[in-house]
């Protein structure tokens, strides 16, 4: 009987694992696909896609490819103006970003939701998902990112009506922008005009033509 129950015991497992290989390639290529639509612009095609993802979900599916599939959906829903999805979707990619320990994602959609609160005039969860962004940048060292995180949170303090706070924010990243010389001309551009407008709210109109100017 032992011989046999090895053998059952074999084929089960080998049907097992030939049938997760089976829903990772499925996964991936439902992935890919929606991606490529997002990418087209074809928002509410590549949401219809991406669920199909979330509806396959077991316990062996990798949290890369929900992480991936919901950070997706999430800026999907952001060009179809469905705020309450982005922030459910994104805040689900985050949850598993940190399984996956992928800091990169993390900071993009910690970066996202800190976009999203500000256009929504959310100016401390702004504020605080954008730290968070700003904090995976610099332990990553991604230079560009941390620019970008910076500006950020000048325009956050703009426009909650902390001026000096926010040339303060503005004037980091100009500094940084300046000290690596990023090809990237529109950074130094941005950080300027950030500088620009909080000085110019603040009553101190030639500090802001001057800075407009530069």
């Amino acid at each position: 009987m032992k011989p046999i129950y090895l053998a059952v015991l074999f084929l089960s497992n080998s049907f097992l694992f030939a049938q997760n290989r089976i829903d990772s390639i499925f996964l991936q290529k439902t992935l890919d696909s929606g991606i490529v639509q997002y990418e087209r612009g074809e928002y509410d095609k590549a949401v219809k896609t991406l669920k199909k993802i979330l509806l396959s979900e077991n316990k062996d599916t990798s949290p890369h490819i929900l992480g991936i599939a919901n950070y997706h959906l999430g800026y999907s829903y952001n060009y179809l103006d469905s705020p309450d999805s982005v922030f459910k979707y994104i805040a689900q990619s985050i949850a598993y970003f940190q399984a996956d320990k992928d800091t990169v994602m993390l900071a993009e959609s910690y970066y996202m939701l800190g976009f999203k609160y500000l256009v929504l005039g959310n100016y401390n969860a702004s504020l605080e998902n954008t730290q968070l962004a700003h904090q995976a940048y610099v332990a990553l060292q991604d230079t560009l990112g941390t620019i970008r995180s910076l500006i950020w949170i000048s325009l956050i303090y703009h426009d909650s009506r902390q001026y000096d706070l926010g040339i303060e924010y503005g004037e980091k990243a100009l500094e940084l922008v300046q000290k690596t010389n990023l090809p990237n001309a529109n950074e130094e551009q941005r950080a300027l005009n950030s500088i620009a407008i909080s000085f110019d709210d603040r009553g101190d109109y030639d500090e802001a033509i001057a800075h407009h100017k530069k």
